[in-house]
């Protein structure tokens, strides 16, 4: 159809151009030969701009073939040199990428991996982390068509991600062949894997402490593990394993003689013929409190929201809980770091008047019950009109609070609270934290909130029904930690009699150096505003080596952070510091020894055959490269495509018949000029 098209703009741009040249001429015919000279450049002139306007095209055929892709993909992690397997690794990889006839049938790729990918420059086999799953993803191209193949170099050990047999699809066209990177031969091993304690504890208790001691062998054996504090053992007891033994949990009570954090060490001893012994050792620590803080929750109803509050504030092991009625025995203040006044009445008068006198720190929750005409004669610095009705209302989360730290919780989908219909009128200044929606629309009244008051520190919730909130976010997530931790922070901020700081600082007792430790920072004006455009920085001195390191806090939106993790095993004394103002906050951290790249003696040889029959391969072992080169190189599978590309392009350069067209009338114009006709 191309082809008749542009015989047609030919045909028709030469007879357009011959009779108008006719047209011109035609009165010229008897004259002499020059003018047939000038007809010729004016017909040509004319065919020019008449193709240049029509613009004929043709169909241009490329061909080209497509090698399919041959991605080598290789382990990074400090297991693979721990095993042994690094210098074989490099020779394989080595021996794959240079090898003529792969490259002839292949377009080779290779990717180096840990946690991340790296650069192939970078393989060293030092990495911290392991992540088959995520290196597999993200070695597959986008909406591939064609076969392809990956050659995974690797021990099958994965620390993070998800299970790496099912990073591909079931019906992806790409091959996976596993090369394995260890012995397989089953090695006698005794190692402690998970151990189970508490971050904190009361001075002068008892902390349990469980280890879970694994065995990896054929004959049966007897050895013992101990506790350690510094290098004074602490408590020993002994484990026996048999052939058909795999796991024993041995049970230990700490003594919590000395306040502050106290570093702990659980440790098997190991067997004469054990290859890795790096395993048989694992360090923990523990926050020895010589205070507990006490809560008095006081109401003189019956409700769901008395136990869910209860255990959501002890699920945190140094706070306890006390349910007190206003019309029993005195309140001693002193006892209770904070109060929660749930639904006050009038037999609350004597506690509230005794919280104003002394200025005590508590929180306010109102609901179907609560006597508003009792609380708005007590100049609580709010006021409520109740309109004698029912309402839900639905909580809406104020991303704009940063008075101190919450949870990330979701209050999208929670169910709605009920209180008495009515308008809170507040007098005291204050931050929301939670605003108020009502039948589906989205309000400024407050919900949850907390008064700013230079003196002591107040909290109102106006609405009953938390228990649901707690519950809600159990079926959600399987746990209730988030309602936890978000109940705890305000709890913390309430319970808190010190001044308010302009630099609040924040982070975890201690880290395994195999995780990700960070600090974060608060930073606020001398309104209390929080700031964005601060320049933290923090140094660190390593209590060992007395070498101190500096490192900028990075502003993440509402608080700042830096991330520790090149940091060694150590007690670490920091100060973080404000550079533009004589403001800084002190404390200390530490990193626990843990490298779990060097906890396996073997490599994972099930889950790389499990991921290469899942997924059209072959199990390889590290001195079976010449089966691998034969199957890559001989399989029907990963044959060059011919691909035909089809390109409309013009029949001439509109440039050329341009430059022609000018060419040509600049011709007929000379002949004109030179013999005298113009």
């Amino acid at each position: 159809m191309l082809e008749i098209n542009l015989t047609i703009s030919i045909v028709i741009s030469l007879v357009i151009a011959f009779f108008i040249t006719l047209f011109q001429y035609s009165k010229y015919k008897r004259k002499a030969g020059i003018y047939l000279w000038m007809a010729l450049f004016r017909f040509l002139g004319l065919f020019c701009i008449i193709l240049l306007l029509i613009g004929p095209e043709i169909q241009r055929d490329q061909t080209f073939s497509e090698k399919p892709r041959l991605t080598l993909l290789v382990d990074n992690s400090s297991s693979i040199a721990h095993l042994g397997y690094d210098s074989i690794s490099k020779h394989i990889l080595q021996e794959l990428s240079q090898d003529k006839t792969l490259q002839d049938r292949f377009e080779i790729e290779t990717l180096v991996f840990d946690q991340h990918f790296i650069p192939q420059d970078s393989l060293q086999y030092n990495g911290r982390q392991t992540n088959i799953y995520k290196a597999l993803q993200l070695s597959l191209e986008p909406n591939q068509r064609k076969p392809a193949a990956i050659v995974l170099l690797s021990d099958g050990n994965q620390t993070i991600g998800k299970d790496f047999t099912y990073a591909l699809d079931t019906d992806s066209i790409t091959a996976v062949y596993p090369v394995l990177m260890g012995d397989s031969t089953i090695a006698l091993d005794l190692n402690i894997g998970r151990l189970n304690t508490n971050k904190y504890v009361y001075h002068n208790n008892k902390f349990p402490v469980e280890v879970f001691v694994h065995y990896q062998g054929e004959e049966p054996l007897q050895t013992n593990v101990s506790i350690f504090q510094g290098n004074r053992l602490l408590q020993r007891e002994g484990v026996k394993f048999n052939s058909g033994t795999a796991v024993e949990l041995l049970n230990f009570e700490i003594d919590a003689n000395t306040p502050g954090l106290n570093s702990y060490r659980a440790v098997v001893e190991s067997y004469p013929r054990e290859k890795n012994t790096l395993n048989n050792s694992k360090s923990f620590a523990v926050e020895v409190i010589d205070q507990k803080s006490n809560i008095a929750i006081i109401s003189t109803v019956v409700h769901p929201d008395l136990g869910a509050l209860k255990k959501s504030i002890e699920s945190n092991e140094y706070r306890s809980v006390k349910l007190i009625n206003p019309t029993g025995d005195p309140i001693k203040l002193e006892e209770f770091e904070m109060f929660i006044l749930y639904q006050p009445n009038e037999k609350f008068q004597s506690i509230i008047s005794q919280l104003k006198r002394d200025q005590r720190n508590y929180w306010l929750i109102t609901g179907e019950d609560t006597q508003w005409s009792f609380l708005n004669r007590q100049d609580l610095g709010f006021l409520k009109r109740p309109q004698n009705q029912i309402e839900e209302i639905m909580p809406l989360d104020n991303p704009a609070f940063t008075l101190f730290g919450t949870e990330e919780l979701s209050f999208e989908h929670m169910p709605p609270l009920t209180h008495q219909m009515g308008t809170l009128a507040i007098v005291d200044k204050t931050d929301v934290l939670l605003h108020q929606k009502v039948a589906g629309v989205e309000t400024l009244e407050p919900l949850l909130m907390v008064f700013e008051d230079p003196r002591y520190k107040r909290a109102i919730l106006d609405g009953e029904g938390v228990w649901r909130w707690r519950s809600s976010t159990y079926i959600d997530t399987g746990s209730y930690n988030l309602f936890d931790s978000y109940i705890g922070n305000i709890i913390q901020y309430l319970s808190n009699t010190k001044a308010r700081k302009r630099l609040e600082v924040t982070h975890e007792p201690y880290y395994y150096e195999n995780s990700k430790p960070t600090i974060k920072a608060h930073y606020y004006d001398k309104n209390y505003r929080p700031q964005s455009n601060g320049q933290l920085t923090i140094i660190l001195k390593d209590r060992n080596s007395n070498q101190n390191i500096e490192l900028p806090l990075l502003n993440k939106g509402r608080f700042y952070e830096v991330d520790l993790s090149n940091l060694e095993p150590s007690i670490y004394d920091y100060t973080v510091n404000v550079s533009t103002e004589d403001l800084s906050q002190s404390g200390h951290i530490q990193i626990l020894p843990f490298e779990v790249e060097k906890q396996f003696v073997n490599p994972n040889i099930k889950k790389l055959n499990q991921l290469a029959e899942k997924h059209h391969g072959t199990l390889y072992f590290a001195d079976q490269i010449q089966e691998l080169k034969f199957e890559l190189s001989s399989s029907n599978l990963y044959l060059p495509i011919q691909r035909i590309t089809q390109n409309i392009v013009p029949l001439i350069h509109w440039k050329w018949l341009l430059a022609l067209a000018v060419l040509f009338l600049s011709g007929e114009w000379f002949l004109r000029k030179y013999n005298g006709l113009i």
